[in-house]
């Protein structure tokens, strides 16, 4: 830097340590380690610096696992000077209408809704490592489309998911019933029905309220009270984390506060919905957010800024990864980029159903460019990277005695024994065997806050040998 004829110098970053560019953050960045490798701080660096650097062209969402995660988020934003454009979002201390956002955004409608919820629907089943099978996916999905389909014709803008849920509880469980006195009076099925019959403006909505109507009050009713009653409850489930307090203040509101759109426009989001605190509600709020908000950047047109979405435990809060995966590999033209954290492969396969999604697994982990692998004891982990850098050859020196008796000769004793029988070969061996995993530094004060971590970034390789990966250290902050 020189100002005036002086010359400054001006200190590295992180970034410049581990030769990353701001363009390479929008390949995405994913780091590994166990429990106290130091995983958390080496991010905690690079997304200060990142921020940093990035001025007001760079906005976050941060989501939040851990109770203490909202603080140290925001103190990253602070220490990168971004706290003029920091926002705080606490469970019922802001509202966001995640339904009517959905419903009145481009191209939104009652059946992307549906799939909005159905995601949260299977990311439950996933946590709990259950399967849904595809008859009971159905005729959920079919039941869902329907309820928010009248909610929607007859509140409008003002539909929130609470009106779903009365809806879906409310609707008639005998043909006897429907033309009941009853059920007309005091049903809130029947209520909304009426609204939205009245309030149709196009043969298109009129078309949707036929079809709903009559799956609701006839088709459903059909199918026999088990089956019925299984998707009310598959469809209360999704819902009813929403419906207590303090997420119910926030996301049954009418009217929000908050949009996915104030981060794509440079805001630094903290999502402190942490899931140690507010479980399945948090888990499910987050999940929304974050699918709404890269939806909505991949709709942008000519995008200015760029949006990093942090997921320090993906594990915990990963929703569909197959969309996750189409999301992220076209995700770079428009500046959206998604930094995320692990404790090993296993416990991330886990979290997206188990041994049925290896595939899933290698899609996502795939689109992370940049990869830094800290301390480890898990070996399926250790062994994947270390297959996946491949082999050298090694020089191996044998040396052995010969046994063929001989005259003592005082000199030969001297000066040097050549009775020993010296070989060299080369084998090939791992360029890193999976024990130095074990032998990287996890930072704290008895590393002097030191936290050793491999670098890989796709089509980079290091050194005189070529290697793909290469060694690097971070002191905590």
């Amino acid at each position: 830097m020189n100002w005036f004829g002086f010359t400054f110098w001006k200190a590295r970053d992180s970034l410049d340590l581990l030769g990353i560019s701001l363009e390479d953050v929008c390949s995405h960045i994913f780091a590994i380690g166990g429990t106290g490798s130091g995983k958390t701080s080496v991010l905690k660096i690079l997304l200060r610096d990142i921020l940093r650097r990035g001025g007001p062209n760079i906005g976050c969402l941060w989501c939040c696992v851990k109770p203490d995660e909202a603080a140290n988020a925001c103190r990253v934003i602070e220490l990168a000077g971004a706290q003029d454009r920091l926002l705080i979002l606490v469970p019922g201390e802001f509202t966001y209408n995640f339904l009517s956002f959905e419903l009145t955004r481009q191209n939104g409608s009652p059946t992307t809704a549906t799939q909005l919820l159905q995601d949260l629907n299977n990311q439950l089943s996933q946590s709990k490592g259950e399967h849904q099978d595809s008859f009971w996916a159905n005729l959920y999905a079919m039941l869902l489309t329907c309820c928010i389909t009248i909610a929607w014709l007859s509140k409008r803008e003002k539909v929130t998911i609470e009106d779903v849920y009365r809806v879906m509880l409310s609707l008639p469980a005998a043909f006897a019933q429907v033309a009941s006195t009853e059920f007309q009076s005091s049903s809130y099925a029947f209520q909304l029905l009426q609204l939205a019959e009245n309030g149709i403006r196009n043969a298109g909505e009129m078309r949707q309220y036929k079809q709903s109507a009559s799956f609701l009050l006839s088709e459903f009713i059909q199918i026999g009270s088990k089956a019925r009653g299984a998707a009310i409850s598959e469809g209360s489930a999704v819902l009813v984390p929403f419906l207590n307090s303090p997420m119910y203040e926030t996301v049954c509101a009418e009217h929000s506060t908050f949009s996915p759109e104030m981060a794509l426009d440079g805001a630094c989001v903290v999502l402190a919905a942490p899931i140690m605190s507010h479980g399945p509600a948090g888990m499910l709020l987050q999940s929304i957010v974050t699918t709404q908000l890269s939806e909505a950047a991949l709709r942008r047109l000519n995008p200015q800024t760029t949006t990093i979405v942090v997921r320090d435990e993906l594990q915990m809060l990963i929703n569909n990864p197959a969309k996750e995966a189409m999301i992220q590999s076209v995700s770079r033209s428009q500046r959206l980029a998604f930094v995320s954290g692990c404790q090993s492969l296993p416990t991330l396969q886990s979290a997206m159903g188990g041994n049925q999604a290896e595939q899933e697994l290698h899609s996502v982990f795939a689109n992370y460019s940049t990869k830094l692998i800290l301390s480890n004891h898990c070996a399926r982990t250790n062994d994947y990277f270390s297959q996946s850098w491949g082999q050298h050859r090694e020089d191996f020196v044998s040396v052995s005695e010969t046994k063929e008796e001989e005259k003592f000769d005082l000199l030969n004793f001297l000066m040097g024994n050549d009775r020993f029988l010296f070989s060299v070969s080369e084998q090939m061996a791992p360029r890193c065997p999976p024990e130095r995993f074990l032998s990287l530094r996890r930072g704290g004060p008895h590393n002097k806050l030191l936290v050793d971590f491999f670098l890989s970034q796709a089509g980079r390789t290091y050194g005189p040998q070529g290697d793909p990966f290469t060694l690097k250290t971070l002191r905590q902050i």
